[in-house]
């Protein structure tokens, strides 16, 4: 699997610099020294290989965001359980110090897939 890197210019009043990992593309804002920098892609990558390899498909699609030890998951599953899921595979990895679960539950989707 291959992921494109992507840089992009941040104005000073932007938002504070994040690495993210969606796919199919990542982004990394630099207005961090180059070791933070490395530190943020390398736990983002731990966590989206986490997250891959758990074997749940509805986890594949969730957007993984650092900065300085904060993970945010953000995106929209179709059950509570797979929001569950997403933090007890991410909250133990090396390198994550706070977690924010952003996802969001599609209780419309999950009635319609639990339909015969």
């Amino acid at each position: 699997m291959s992921t494109a890197i992507e840089h992009r210019q941040i104005s000073a009043h932007a938002a504070p610099p994040v690495f993210v990992h969606s796919r199919p593309a990542i982004r990394l804002l630099p207005d961090k020294t180059l070791p933070e920098q490395r530190a943020s892609e390398l736990v983002c990558d731990r966590v989206r290989h986490a997250l891959d390899e758990c074997g749940y498909r509805a986890l594949l699609t969730v957007e993984v965001q650092v900065h300085e030890g904060l993970v945010r998951l953000i995106g929209t599953v179709s059950w509570y359980y797979f929001k569950q899921r997403a933090t007890a595979v991410v909250l133990p990895l090396d390198g994550v110090e706070q977690l924010r679960n952003e996802l969001k539950v599609n209780s419309e989707s999950q009635r319609q897939s639990a339909l015969p």
